[in-house]
């Protein structure tokens, strides 16, 4: 049984991350048979994995045909970014209204540490799932602060989705040194107190990033 698990766990990350690397082609229809020869391993932790990679909505199972890479549409992407807007813009404009407190203070280190790794992740040309990393933890950490558990286990039940969409931006050239400059804008507005333009600023960067991966057909999930 532990190795069984070990080896879906192994199954799981090498495929998530090499969807988020784009390592297999959209129009493509995979067998469970090519991901375990891929890996050397059985069709039971590939099957276990895939499973939980289609209720992550990485992936569509297409019955007596395989397994396909899931593509959003163009609405699916928009609604994907409204919910953030709506949610993460509130929580910006939370954490700026009460960052005078003790855990206010806390919050700004926090997010100071992930803005310093996410420049040495771009000025080392780092990979775009390392920044990915950096970007979770900044945007999870202001959603966490309110301490809402409705607004975070929305956020958490999302995650995978969020950063499936939001790594496919980083290739596009430029756009890692943009998405560093608007978190710079939103700790800064956060730092101030000012809630009203701490959620314009996290407005503006999902509008950004969302004009970026609807610009480029190659983008496109």
């Amino acid at each position: 049984m532990i190795i069984r698990t070990t080896l879906k766990k192994q199954a799981y990350d090498y495929l998530k991350n090499a969807i988020l690397n784009d390592d297999f082609k959209l129009d493509v229809i995979y067998s469970e048979q090519y991901f375990a020869d891929l890996l050397n391993i059985s069709r039971t932790p590939v099957r276990e994995s895939i499973l939980q990679l289609e209720q992550e909505g990485y992936v569509d199972i297409l019955p007596n045909r395989g397994i396909s890479i899931k593509q959003l549409s163009e609405p699916e992407i928009g609604q994907m970014f409204q919910l953030r807007t709506a949610i993460e813009g509130y929580c910006c404009k939370f954490a700026a209204e009460n960052i005078k407190t003790e855990k206010g203070i806390n919050l700004l280190k926090t997010l100071q540490q992930h803005i310093e790794e996410e420049e040495k992740i771009f000025f080392a040309h780092g990979k775009p799932i390392e920044y990915m990393e950096q970007d979770t933890s900044f945007h999870l950490s202001i959603v966490q602060f309110t301490e809402n558990n409705q607004l975070i286990g929305i956020m958490n039940n999302i995650r995978s989705r969020i950063n499936q969409i939001g790594i496919k931006t980083l290739y596009k050239q430029g756009r890692m040194e943009n998405a560093l400059k608007e978190h710079q804008a939103i700790l800064h507005f956060i730092r101030n107190g000012d809630g009203a333009n701490a959620y314009n600023a996290a407005q503006n960067h999902f509008n950004n990033a969302q004009k970026c991966i609807l610009s480029s057909s190659t983008l496109k999930l």
